[in-house]
């Protein structure tokens, strides 16, 4: 379930873990109403919370990025990304995005 999840999603996700029990969208749209405050503060408190730390080398990342030229041409890139020291180990341009 995403960060943006509706009333309706949270509702089927909420029957779906919980068959014995059942909510509506409308009774979750309540409580998100009755308790905005406190889901305001969480947020608040999630997002100032520090990374996890990782060591070097125990975690990579890889992602595929495009680049635009100046004359409308998209570049795929293939980055890879070492978390614990936040090092770009590679940047690799791609012919195609299927390569």
């Amino acid at each position: 379930m995403g960060k943006n999840a509706g009333c309706r999603r949270i509702a089927i996700t909420f029957n779906q873990r919980h068959q014995h029990q059942s909510v509506s969208k409308s009774y979750v749209a309540n409580i998100i109403k009755k308790h905005q405050y406190e889901i305001m503060q969480q947020r608040r408190k999630i997002k100032q919370t520090p990374p996890y730390q990782t060591a070097v080398n125990d975690i990579w990342a890889i992602d595929l990025s495009f680049y635009t030229l100046d004359n409308h041409i998209n570049i795929a890139f293939l980055g890879i990304l070492d978390h614990g020291s936040r090092k770009v180990l590679g940047l690799i341009p791609l012919k195609q995005k299927s390569s």
